[in-house]
């Protein structure tokens, strides 16, 4: 006999799942109000969706696969809003032959002495919201969600150049600022 899972009543997901669905989106968002309107959105989606629950997984695995595919939407949506800048943002940092025009700075601070610090995750968080969303998105799912990169550029409808150009981009923007507001700051 197969055992298969069914959804309890949609009126208890949010005492159910709510506080678990909004912990997780507001770490990769970053935002409140973006992140419970995006909890919203999912329950309505699960709502609309309840026929089509199979019950192969768990109602919170269905729940949070769903909210998964809201923060996809909300990045795609957030990257469309966000005006292109034609200019290239990497052109301070290298002369005309391509060098850089000042080398990186050691990081004086013990990296991993620095991951335990309540203050570190703090500047970390305010990086990554400092980032482009191009750059926030792909180093959110790539680096924080650990997202395989064939997921990351169907996810985007980018190309796997494009994902490795903003990554790239991304990890020297967040090298650079938490030098400037936080290795600087402690070493």
């Amino acid at each position: 006999m197969e055992n298969k899972n069914v959804l309890s009543n949609p009126a208890d997901w949010v005492e159910l799942y709510g506080d678990q669905l909004l912990k997780y989106t507001v770490a990769r968002v970053r935002h409140r109000e973006a992140a419970e309107e995006i909890v919203q959105e999912t329950f309505l989606a699960g709502l609309k969706a309840q026929k089509n629950f199979s019950g192969r997984s768990s109602e919170k695995t269905w729940l949070f696969g769903i909210l998964k595919h809201k923060i996809i939407d909300h990045y795609r949506k957030k990257e469309k809003e966000q005006q292109v800048s034609t200019e290239d943002p990497f052109v301070e940092y290298f002369d005309g032959r391509g060098h850089w025009k000042k080398s990186l700075e050691k990081w004086d601070t013990n990296p991993q002495k620095a991951l335990e610090q309540k203050e570190f995750w703090e500047v970390f968080s305010r990086c990554i919201s400092n980032l482009p969303v191009d750059m926030e998105q792909v180093f959110q799912l790539k680096i924080l969600d650990k997202m395989d990169s064939d997921g990351i550029c169907e996810a985007l409808q980018i190309t796997s150049a494009n994902l490795w150009v903003r990554l790239h981009r991304a990890r020297f923007k967040m090298r650079e600022c938490l030098e400037k507001c936080w290795f600087m700051k402690t070493g």
